[in-house]
């Protein structure tokens, strides 16, 4: 992993983390004020769940950086998480808490994969 492209995905994770803890949702990548669903990407959006919020901040990642991104997200799932999928530990999450907790342990996991030069 290229110093440059983990200090994009880390910000983009950091977007990400701002998403959630300005609104979190669960069973839907993205609700609007009233919580009806909506895409992630609408103008409408004003809550997301992990993935929704993952999404959205990462949208303007290269194909490389993304690929590095998911497989970071399935080395943080796998570690931390029981390797359940971001949407099953989302909805399955009873507070914003939890979801801070997997994208700081993400940003952990892409820090120590750039220390050690992958």
């Amino acid at each position: 992993m290229d110093k440059d492209g983990a200090v994009k995905i880390i910000e983009a994770i950091v977007g990400a983390k701002t998403l959630i803890e300005k609104g979190w949702t669960a069973d839907y990548w993205a609700k609007d004020s009233a919580g009806n669903k909506v895409h992630w990407l609408s103008e409408d959006a004003v809550k997301y769940d992990l993935s929704g919020a993952i999404y959205v901040s990462c949208k303007d990642l290269s194909v490389g950086e993304h690929n590095l991104l998911m497989f970071s997200i399935d080395k943080t799932m796998d570690e931390f998480f029981n390797g359940k999928t971001l949407i099953e530990y989302n909805d399955s999450s009873k507070n914003v808490i939890d979801i801070i907790v997997v994208l700081d342990k993400l940003m952990d996991i892409i820090k120590s994969e750039l220390k050690n030069g992958h």
